[in-house]
């Protein structure tokens, strides 16, 4: 199966897949970001339907990992450390970081695969849920 990576230029479609993901609608976040140029979104396709979808705020040599988010139909299929890796290595920072719920699993596992390690906690950051921040150190 092949599978195109690069950045996206148009939120519409984005907009839609997040919707089918995760079952909400965050079109005026999506859209706030669009004029704001430090946030950068990648997407994963096949056969030119989006499949994946990350976002990334990139401020100086600083960024954090805002959203990533695979089509049910396509997870387990390593698109999405395919499509972080990608998004990485196509911005200019030098660290990545990011919070997770310490009860999703799967997201840790990704995190860890990609080269993110832990560096502290947020206390219910999640309502009852604590955060664990992680970071990427790009060499």
């Amino acid at each position: 199966m092949e599978i195109n990576f690069e950045k996206a230029t148009r939120l519409d479609a984005v907009i839609e897949l997040h919707k089918k993901i995760f079952e909400e609608d965050n079109k005026s976040f999506f859209e706030s970001i669009q004029s704001r140029p430090y946030y950068k979104t990648f997407v994963a396709s096949h056969n030119k339907e989006l499949v994946a979808y990350c976002i990334i705020s990139e401020i100086a040599d600083q960024a954090e990992l805002i959203n990533i988010g695979t089509r049910q139909d396509f997870r387990n299929q390593n698109i999405a450390s395919q499509l972080l890796s990608f998004a990485v290595n196509n911005i200019d920072a030098k660290e990545v970081f990011l919070e997770v719920s310490t009860t999703n699993t799967h997201a840790i596992k990704l995190y860890q695969k990609c080269g993110f390690v832990e560096y502290g906690i947020r206390k219910k950051y999640y309502g009852d849920t604590d955060a664990i921040l992680m970071k990427l150190q790009k060499t």
